[in-house]
């Protein structure tokens, strides 16, 4: 170990080593929220979790969200960071129990912390780490090295995906520069397909691996999984020139799907034109019914109170989210938001732009209730349309279903998920 090339480690996301002084640069991190890709990676890597109770170790655990998520579920699990910050939020969580097992680590020492050097780790998970890393070859051998040391056991690396469809489509959509910004401070630096991390794993001795794309498109996927099983085999590691290409799908069955992914986004960018020449033969009352989509929305005014909007938009979680969903559905142009805190704001903005598309409101508003408002804004702006966001009570859900029965809005049930939102906002254009 004391052999090992140095190597510079960013720990979830944005806290980074600079290559010549090997300083830290602190993340800043606030409280214990997940990240984004938490919620998609998580049921992915709890499949491949030991169930007999062995150590696990979350290598770049950041505020230690995903390490206190296991520990609550019964895992034995420590976690190490680079950040300072990150640590002291993971260790007041106290998740399941895991108090103090969460400790600062320089993973360019290669060296675990002393309290965690005689703990048997089976298990070494890593989420969305060696993207950031400088030297990934040396982060996995240390990883192997950890491993070894406990007769040997699984790493478990998760990374964006990037393949050859996934770039070009990126590229079509001319969304290259939101994945690959080289304006992001401390960002990523390597962008690692299937095989290229393949290549990386048998590398530094890995066997047995097995990949899983994390996404809901095929060779689309947002994330990848891969884990391989590392110990001691007594053969060298193959250099990359020699290591074999992991396995990949049939030939036909990527033409056939290329050419579908082609035809689709062929469909959304002329979506304008064929509507246009359709509609030259048709009569003019019966054009609008005729066109793929009837009605968009670029533009969303959001009515909710000072705690609701922050709930909402705290770091702008709302908008980034349905961004991530326009483009996990490989969907251009997603909406903007707007927020005003009061039905008396909302109506103020209308009076100078009525050029929103959607107005999407919660219960509590202002003195002006929002059936009152819905009822102004059908009679000042008819096509825009509004929809209630309320959670379900006795007192509420009688009030709101008597109102929306006369015809003010359209509502919805609501528990604080923004998947809800997204739905909302394609079932208005589509109807």
């Amino acid at each position: 170990m004391k052999n090992m090339p140095t190597f510079v480690c960013y720990c979830v996301f944005k806290s980074h080593y600079t290559m010549t002084t090997s300083s830290y640069n602190e993340f800043g991190w606030r409280d214990a929220q997940p990240m984004f890709y938490h919620k998609l990676l998580g049921k992915y890597i709890e499949r491949l979790l030991p169930t007999d109770g062995s150590p696990i170790l979350d290598v770049g655990c950041g505020n230690g969200y995903f390490a206190n998520y296991l520990a609550g579920k019964g895992y034995c699990v420590y976690g190490i960071d680079a950040s300072e910050q990150g640590i002291a939020i993971a260790n007041r969580m106290k998740g399941g129990g895991n108090s103090n097992r969460f400790f600062v680590c320089d993973v360019t020492s290669g060296e675990l912390p002393p309290e965690l050097r005689g703990i048997p780790f089976k298990t070494v998970i890593s989420m969305e780490v060696i993207e950031h890393l400088y030297q990934p070859r040396a982060f996995v051998l240390f990883i192997r090295s950890i491993l070894e040391a406990s007769g040997g056991g699984q790493f478990i690396v998760t990374t964006p995906y990037h393949g050859y469809l996934k770039n070009l489509t990126i590229a079509l959509a001319n969304k290259m520069d939101y994945h690959l910004s080289a304006l992001w401070e401390g960002g990523h630096i390597k962008f690692w397909s299937r095989r290229t991390l393949a290549i990386l794993l048998r590398e530094a001795g890995y066997h047995h691996l097995v990949f899983t794309g994390a996404g809901r498109i095929p060779y689309l996927w947002r994330h990848m999984v891969f884990s391989g099983q590392g110990h001691r085999t007594g053969r060298r590691a193959r250099h990359p020139g020699n290591s074999p290409r992991p396995p990949v799908s049939p030939a036909v069955g990527k033409f056939l799907f290329t050419g579908w992914r082609f035809f689709l986004i062929f469909v959304e960018i002329n979506e304008v034109a064929m509507n246009k020449n359709l509609e030259e033969y048709l009569p003019d009352g019966n054009k609008a019914q005729y066109r793929f989509m009837k009605y968009r929305i670029h533009k969303i005014l959001l009515v909710c109170c000072s705690y609701d909007g922050y709930i909402l938009e705290e770091d702008g979680h709302i908008e980034s989210q349905i961004n991530q969903e326009y483009l996990d559905l490989n969907m251009s142009n997603p909406p903007s938001f707007t927020r005003v805190s009061s039905t008396r704001e909302a109506l103020e903005l209308l009076g100078r732009d009525d050029s929103f598309d959607f107005i999407l409101t919660m219960y509590n508003v202002g003195e002006l209730d929002v059936f009152s408002f819905a009822k102004i804004v059908k009679e000042r702006h008819a096509q825009i349309p509004v929809a209630l966001l309320t959670s379900f009570s006795k007192t509420s859900t009688a009030v709101w279903r008597s109102r929306i029965a006369r015809g003010s809005t359209t509502s919805s049930g609501w528990h604080g998920n923004t998947d809800l939102i997204m739905a909302i906002i394609k079932l208005v254009e589509d109807k």
